[in-house]
Parts: structure tokens; sequence; C-alpha cells
């Protein structure tokens, strides 16, 4: 079947939707600060008064290239040489390598519903996958990691023909908005760290899921006031976090096409 045409989203409301959600982590971050309790500590214990906060870096001095995510290119470079000369790296490549091959040869993940919990174990399935073969690719550059990776978001965005994921046009489950946000990571990786092997069509297909199953659902709940978007714990991490990163791996990258212009439509498997 054809990955649906996208929505017009414009530029500048995904770079308004980030800076939005980084103040509002900020503030966060912000106000558990200001309560001045160590973590782990007794609460009659004090931190030092929390310096002020950096100012927001403006959208324009965002990173045009790829990957951008967590580690830029250079540092991505320069691990081969670390992993080969500090025996703690060594072990540590060699576990996410191994753990890479285990998940390898798994069929891919299962829509499955888990009560209140929605489909929140199968998005973070869905993300430690991508995370160890985005990973793979990146350090050994061989395109089955790569290959694996975009049959996994084949079936995870809902336009595999051979297997069912979710609902039409709402595959991350916005009755759950955890899953959204951990969705919205998973993707935002797979993008960013295999920017330059994607062809055109499968860049374009990735991120029509990050725009259109996150992104505008995340606008929509903005516009609506959702309730999770504050609360104090996990739900505002998750869920505005997913929203940072997948805004960030496609800011000025999209440039919002009409319906009828679009071509990008490749027939999956």
């Amino acid at each position: 079947m054809a990955w649906h045409s996208p929505r017009t989203v414009t530029k500048s409301l995904l770079i308004t939707v980030s800076t939005l959600l980084i103040l509002v982590l900020t503030l966060s971050f912000l106000d558990l600060r200001h309560r001045r309790t160590v973590f782990g500590l007794s609460s009659l214990v004090s931190s030092p008064p929390a310096p002020p906060p950096p100012s927001p870096a403006a959208a324009t001095t965002l990173r045009a290239n790829h990957p951008k995510l967590f580690a830029a290119s250079g540092k991505w470079d320069a691990l081969p040489q670390q992993i080969r000369e500090d025996p703690y790296l060594t072990r540590w490549n060699k576990t996410i390598f191994e753990k890479a091959e285990e998940l390898f040869t798994l069929p891919s993940v299962e829509y499955k519903v888990d009560g209140t919990s929605g489909v929140l174990d199968v998005a973070r399935e869905v993300q430690l996958r991508i995370k160890h073969w985005a990973y793979a690719y990146r350090l050994s550059k061989q395109p089955r990691w790569k290959e694996r990776v975009w049959k996994e978001v084949v079936v995870a965005s809902g336009n595999s023909s051979e297997h069912s994921f979710g609902v039409r046009d709402d595959n991350w489950n916005t009755d759950h908005w955890l899953d959204v946000g951990e969705f919205l990571v998973a993707f935002a990786i797979a993008y960013d760290w295999l920017y330059d092997a994607w062809s055109t069509a499968e860049r374009e297909a990735i991120k029509w899921s990050i725009i259109n199953l996150g992104l505008t659902k995340g606008l929509e709940a903005h516009d609506t006031n959702a309730w999770f978007l504050m609360a104090v714990g996990n739900w505002n991490c998750v869920t505005n976090g997913g929203m940072v990163v997948g805004s960030l791996a496609v800011t000025r990258a999209y440039d919002p096409v009409p319906r009828d212009k679009y071509t990008p439509q490749p027939t999956l498997a």
C-alpha cells in the first residue's frame, strides 16, 4: 500500500512547537530545582541556588546537517578510535552489537493494546530496536542494519500490507499519549541517524510519519490544553520530550508540499 500524502504543516509551526516545548521542560526543571531538595537525600538537605537558565537557542542556530540528535557527525566519526583505545568502550560497543544481532532476527513488533497502558510496551520495543540497529549502521555502514530499520518503521507506521498496526492515521495511539512520545523518539532517531542512508522516498516517508502521526497530533493537543502536557511527572517529560526530539529531527528539513504536488509515495511490502 502507498504511504499517505502529507498534510500541510508549516515550518514555522514546527519551530514554534519546538521552542514552546523546550520552554515547558525548562520551566518544569526549574520548578524542581526551586524546591532545593537533593535527589536521594533527606528533604532537610538543600542544594545550592539554581543558576539562571541559559537563553534558549534560536531555531536558526540549529544544526542543518545530520546526524544532530544526541551526537553530531564529529562525535560519531571519533567513536571508532575511542572504542579501540578504551577497554570500557570496547565492551560497551560489543554489548550493543550483540543486542542488535539478537533483535535482528525477530519479527517486527506486533500492535498489542495492553489495557490502560495502551501500546506503550510496543512503542518502547520499537524504539529499543531502532536505536540498536541505527547505532550498528553508523559504526559499520552495513546496509542490512538500515534495511532492518526500514522494515520496522514501515510496520510501525501502519504501512505494511502484511501487518496491521493500529488505527489508520492514529497508528501511534493518541488515546495514550505516552505511546506517541516514545514512537516520536524512535522515528526521529531512524530519520536522523540514518539520514544519508535513506533514499529520498524513504526519508520523506519517515518524515511524513513524524509529522502526521506525531507532531500534528501534538499541535492539536496543545490547542485543546491536554492535561498531560503540563503534568508533574513522566507524562510531561515523555510527551513533550518526544515532540521536541521529533521536531528537532525534521526542523529546517521540512518544506510543506501541497497534496496535489506530492510525488514520493513508495509502495511498501
